[in-house]
């Protein structure tokens, strides 16, 4: 598969997805500053998150990625009212095998309501639409709300992989701290092609 930009916008049912704006930095700072504690339990990067300038950083960053087509980051937000909710990015994209991995998180204020289950179904229509054969997301195991989110879809469970160290995956998107569970997904192209050839 040839690179290519993502959509900027993604329509869902009551969400979108937009790629990120640097007038968000303070925002999505303060989210992950009042929900710190939570996050750092299951996300490294939130540690390396100390200043509205780290936000700034980190937005400046996924423009520099999205135009290298190495990873897309997007801001999820509530139709209804244009409520930013937390963050769904595609990122780990190996473009010469058409698969990717799938990162999230949101503040625990939106948690439960469903929202990021809609945020991964709108990134895996999107993906499979573009030529994608294979979608992947690592979570830690400790966070059985995020874990809930695949599991509750067709998403297969095929590792386990514990991680010991914990630096700044800010740039990759996401980062289970601790014992990572995998979750892939494959599309309907690809699951024919090999009832096919079987």
């Amino acid at each position: 598969m040839k690179k290519f930009k993502f959509k900027e916008k993604l329509d869902g049912e009551r969400i979108y997805l937009k790629k990120h704006d640097v007038t968000l930095a303070q925002t999505m700072f303060d989210y992950v500053d009042k929900d710190r504690e939570r996050l750092s339990r299951f996300l490294a990067w939130v540690d390396f998150t100390k200043t509205v300038q780290d936000e700034i950083n980190y937005i400046k960053h996924t423009h520099e990625c999205w135009d290298n087509g190495n990873l897309f980051d997007y801001g999820i937000y509530r139709k209804d009212d244009d409520e930013y909710l937390g963050n769904c990015g595609v990122h780990t994209i190996r473009w010469d095998h058409d698969c990717c991995e799938l990162g999230y998180w949101i503040l625990g204020d939106f948690e439960g309501q469903g929202f990021m289950s809609e945020s991964v179904r709108i990134l895996e229509r999107y993906l499979f639409s573009e030529g994608f054969n294979r979608v992947q997301i690592r979570c830690s195991d400790l966070n059985g709300r995020s874990e809930n989110v695949p599991a509750n879809k067709r998403f297969y469970s095929f590792l386990f992989a514990k991680r010991k160290t914990r630096k700044n995956y800010r740039t990759l998107a996401t980062c289970a701290v601790g014992p990572s569970l995998y979750y892939s997904l494959y599309s309907d192209v690809l699951i024919s092609s090999l009832w096919r050839s079987a």
